[in-house]
């Protein structure tokens, strides 16, 4: 177990999906919480670039940004893949993992704004991409 970690936020979806991830897989890891406003020591030296979380490390190695750590994850541990196998089933389910993360984004401006007007155009941008998924997804 010492041997994966993952660092991340309790509240952050990314951080939800590798968690998923690794259970599918039956992989035990080490959860490593993350504080937003004081990141650990291990977090800022091995993530180079953003400096954020999630992050996974396997054997000493880090692997950031979330979508690239599941490609990891379904690449290194083969069993229960998360992903589609056929080209088209797979990149329809990254369109939909980008969508979802534009909501998510949409989302945390509309609590982070404090200027009614903004809100008003967070809450109409939600919205829209809610119907998206309802007339795409829910059929």
């Amino acid at each position: 177990m010492a041997d994966l970690k993952l660092h991340g936020f309790w509240y952050s979806s990314f951080t939800v999906r590798e968690k998923w991830t690794l259970k599918l897989k039956g992989i035990p890891y080490e959860n490593i919480e993350e504080d937003r406003f004081n990141k650990s020591l291990q977090l800022l030296e091995y993530n180079l670039g953003y400096k954020r979380a999630p992050m996974l490390v396997h054997a000493g190695k880090p692997i950031c940004e979330y979508m690239l750590i599941i490609e990891y994850i379904d690449k290194t541990w083969p069993q229960n893949p998360p992903l589609a196998i056929d080209p088209y089933e797979k990149a329809l389910i990254r369109f939909w993992v980008k969508y979802s993360d534009d909501l998510s984004t949409a989302v945390g401006a509309l609590f982070r704004s404090n200027n009614v007007e903004e809100r008003e155009n967070d809450k109409d941008n939600i919205c829209k991409h809610l119907k998206v998924v309802e007339d795409q997804c829910l059929k």
